[in-house]
């Protein structure tokens, strides 16, 4: 067999099972190996996922296609970022890669996978600088973190667009109370966006329960695990889920707890600000993984059911407390104990508004138009400005903090 039909050998030919690439997709193969050693962190990972087989081919991200029942060899399917590897197990037990699909149509011939990260098309790590009061995203093709003195990660939710992720993870940021306004502006942040439709809440409570299995999130959370796995050796990282980021950040651990990763030593710290993906899941594989948290680190909209019913299952706050106290020695009963009181606080606060309102409107209604009406009418004016604001800010959040930021 000449060199041009031989396979080419990426894993196993001293050690491991054999894993073999189709004549016709080297080249391919060779160009991705070209931008794994110019620094791109996408082809790293893809050279490494399919490298993997030689280990067995049981993986979250690999499946058993259909194929004869009798046969003597197994088709199987591998999802990869920015496409999906065809691999057959011969008889012999080696693996031979066959056909590597690219799951988008690359508008020019030249186009990289790195291209369509910069641009916002494919998942990615940024680093977020305001330039003329903008926020202006700049893709890190290494998939490092930025150097800064208090490094802060944003980790967004789904968007069209890049640079509206870069506002919104913004201004999830300066909510947060966790970064000054100032180190904020003039250090600026890194974040990890991801190109999609919103992540989990109601509409898509399967996606919210299951974040940690999800196969529509492994293309952006394999990427963002590279990022944290790269960042071991930075101390005092903060983390900082922006709703359905919380989704890409769980698969992101389960995926690193699945290599035996630990980030004790490192003392990263994690929030999640109004995450649209189990919590309760998010915090338990932090909490593995030795992921610290403050006191409080966790920020949600009553009235925002994306939230409340994807995030928080329905009482979850409260699940999630108790099983930090558990696992966490600095996080005592009687933090658990006040903490479950402000969630009950938080729960009742617009439900007493909604009350108020209409106790106040039937009160006006009831006093016939006169003038004992009137404090009836201003309670009730009150009740409903809250509510207002309560439901604008729950129901439209970008919206609210882009109207906040000009104020």
């Amino acid at each position: 067999m000449t060199s041009e039909y031989k396979p080419l050998i990426i894993a196993g030919k001293n050690s491991g099972i054999p894993v073999e690439l189709n004549p016709v997709q080297a080249e391919f193969y060779r160009n991705v190996e070209t931008q794994a050693r110019q620094g791109s962190y996408w082809a790293t990972i893809l050279i490494k996922d399919l490298q993997s087989l030689s280990s067995g081919h049981v993986k979250r991200n690999v499946f058993v296609a259909d194929g004869p029942a009798d046969a003597s060899f197994k088709n199987l399917e591998m999802i990869l970022p920015g496409c999906r590897a065809k691999v057959m197990k011969c008889s012999s037990g080696k693996y031979l890669v066959y056909d590597l699909e690219l799951d988008v149509e690359y508008p020019e011939l030249d186009t990289t996978y790195p291209d369509l990260q910069a641009v916002g098309k494919k998942p990615g790590l940024h680093q977020v600088r305001k330039l003329n009061s903008q926020w202006k995203p700049l893709f890190k093709n290494d998939g490092r973190l930025s150097k800064s003195p208090v490094p802060v990660v944003a980790v967004s939710d789904g968007y069209n667009a890049v640079t509206q992720a870069a506002n919104s993870c913004a201004g999830h940021l300066a909510d947060t109370k966790m970064v000054g306004s100032y180190m904020l502006d003039h250090q600026g942040f890194d974040m990890h966006y991801t190109p999609s439709a919103k992540i989990g809440g109601l509409t898509q409570i399967n996606q919210a329960l299951n974040a940690a299995t999800d196969i529509s999130l492994y293309e952006s959370a394999a990427l963002l695990a590279h990022t944290i796995e790269l960042s071991k050796d930075i101390k005092n990282v903060l983390w900082i889920t922006q709703g359905g980021g919380s989704g890409v950040f769980t698969h992101a651990l389960s995926l690193l707890k699945g290599k035996g990763i630990d980030l004790k030593d490192s003392k990263h710290s994690i929030y999640f600000s109004h995450p649209t993906t189990s919590f309760i899941k998010a915090q338990a594989l932090a909490m593995e993984l030795g992921i610290k948290f403050d006191r409080d680190n966790l920020s949600v909209q009553p009235f925002n059911f994306n939230e409340t019913v994807g995030g928080l299952n329905f009482g979850g706050g409260f699940i999630a407390g108790y099983q930090r106290m558990r696992q966490d020695p600095e996080y005592t009963a009687l933090n658990y104990g006040v903490d479950s009181l402000k969630g009950i606080q938080r729960n009742w606060q617009p439900i007493s508004i909604t009350a108020g309102c209409a106790a106040a409107v039937s009160a006006a209604l009831g006093s016939g138009g006169t003038a004992a009406a009137i404090p009836a009418v201003i309670t009730a004016a009150t009740a409903m400005a809250g509510l207002g604001h309560t439901l604008f800010q729950s129901w439209l959040p970008d919206k609210y903090r882009r109207l906040k930021q000009k104020l």
